[in-house]
């Protein structure tokens, strides 16, 4: 075997990876879960893994791969590891994505609002759980299409197939986890180009570029030279532009999908945001990938603002919150803690208007979700909620009137966010226990909705 033996150790040690991913997919498939496409998405990662069993084997008996140097042997064999590692992936996210495990109640509303109104209509979502407070989006169809695609097979993946990841010890705070509609934004910020659109709308000032150029070019500490000594103004300038730009990217991007999250759910959208977002992030943390929270709420205020109807029908509790919010947000502009930061943040602030405008037209024609429109039918649906009857439709001239999901998660928050002092009292529940007990209903309604709306379908 000579220097041939540590090429078939490493060629057997992929192989037994595929033969132990085969196995442990094999009781994946009798599970339950929130939709029909977990157990198709399965049958398609086996076949790519009987494809990559085969080209390894084959490799193996390949006469002029045994005469490889180990370094190019070793190369062809990480190929098809690389390979395997993404189906690992793919497979370990549908493992938890059936019903134990995930936020059940949204699967199908979230993929029907996907597919029906953004017209995407090759979207395919898995929620699945994280061990981190956070929320993430994840294009798990493009790194599949590259499986595909090397492996030269033919298998027909969603086009937009994507995973949300949600904190998975709050599984069952459904009002919170209206923050996934700002991941559905990310998917959108894609589908549209969102990103060529605004990014050349951002435009820093110039005569702040200029003094920051002209001070890093001709200041030096004490008997040292200047910068400009060693590199001219023009790389100078160069490299706070590309800083700039990369900032702004990120940026717009995350404060694009905050608009579309909005769109999509409406206020539901801000009240969850406020809840999770002051948590997670410090109010004008601005070194992170994300904008600082005050940038971020005085955009959802700004939609918000528009919402005039709805404003018209808050209980004093949830005016009182919005107004203590926007209190924080608006006690003063933005502050940054470094040039880049401030030339960036600056220019994104003169856009706002862009941004919205290219989130309302991303979301379909058929437009946000506008809970001024829906005021009445909210008003009626909080009194269900307040008597803890899941909110899923309305009952008006002796029958059942189909109300949209987003309007159950709207009044849910309303109810929510009045502290739910009357049902603690009435039925003696403990604070944490009442709220518990309370997201509980709404994820019910929320259910009770989708099947309504199902059956209605199919009659």
């Amino acid at each position: 075997m000579g220097s041939a033996q540590p090429r078939d150790s490493l060629i057997e040690s992929v192989i037994d990876h595929c033969l132990a991913f085969a196995d442990h997919l094999e009781p994946l498939y009798f599970r339950q879960y929130a939709s029909e496409f977990p157990p198709k998405f399965l049958r398609q990662l086996s076949d790519l893994n009987e494809a990559i069993l085969e080209r390894l084997k084959a490799l193996k008996a390949d006469i002029d791969f045994q005469s490889l140097k180990h370094e190019e042997a070793e190369q062809h064999i990480l190929r098809y590891s690389w390979l395997y590692s993404q189906l690992y992936v793919a497979a370990s996210i549908v493992e938890r994505s059936d019903v134990p495990h995930t936020v059940v109640e949204l699967v199908q509303p979230l993929k029907r609002l996907m597919q029906l109104q953004c017209k995407l209509k090759e979207f395919e979502l898995l929620l699945h759980p994280l061990p981190v407070l956070n929320y993430s989006f994840y294009y798990l169809g493009n790194d599949l299409s590259k499986v595909k695609d090397q492996l030269s097979i033919s298998v027909a993946f969603p086009k937009q197939l994507i995973t949300v990841g949600f904190p998975g010890l709050e599984m069952r705070r459904l009002l919170v986890h209206s923050i996934i509609s700002h991941e559905l934004g990310h998917c959108l910020y894609v589908e549209r180009k969102l990103e060529n659109k605004l990014l050349k709308l951002v435009k820093p000032d110039k005569q702040k570029l200029d003094a920051l150029v002209k001070k890093w070019a001709e200041t030096a500490p004490a008997g040292q030279r200047t910068l400009s000594e060693y590199i001219s103004e023009v790389e100078i300038r160069s490299f706070f532009t590309r800083q700039i730009n990369y900032l702004a990217k990120l940026w717009v991007k995350e404060l694009t999908c905050d608009a579309i999250g909005y769109c999509l759910f409406g206020p539901a959208y801000l009240f969850a945001a406020i809840d999770f977002l002051t948590v997670a992030y410090a109010f004008d943390d601005d070194l992170h990938t994300h904008p600082p929270n005050r940038m971020r709420f005085l955009l959802l205020y700004k939609m918000l603002d528009k919402e005039t109807g709805f404003l018209n029908i808050l209980a004093p509790q949830v005016k009182s919150f919005l107004d203590s919010w926007r209190s924080v947000t608006q006690s003063r502009t933005p502050q940054f803690t470094n040039p880049v930061s401030d030339l960036t943040g600056s220019a994104i602030l003169n856009i706002y208007d862009h941004i919205i405008s290219a989130a309302t037209e991303a979301v379909g024609s058929d437009g946000p979700y506008s809970a001024s429109e829906n005021a009445t039918e909210l008003q009626h649906l909080v009194k269900r909620a307040e008597a803890l009857i899941p909110p899923n439709e309305l009952i008006k001239n002796g029958g059942s009137h189909e109300v949209k999901f987003q309007s159950v998660l709207n009044a849910g928050w309303l109810v929510y966010l009045t502290g739910l002092e009357a049902l603690q009292a009435k039925y003696n529940w403990e604070s944490w226990e009442c709220k518990t007990k309370f997201n509980e209903i709404i994820a019910r309604a929320v259910e009770l909705n989708e099947i309504q709306r199902r059956w209605r379908e199919i009659q």
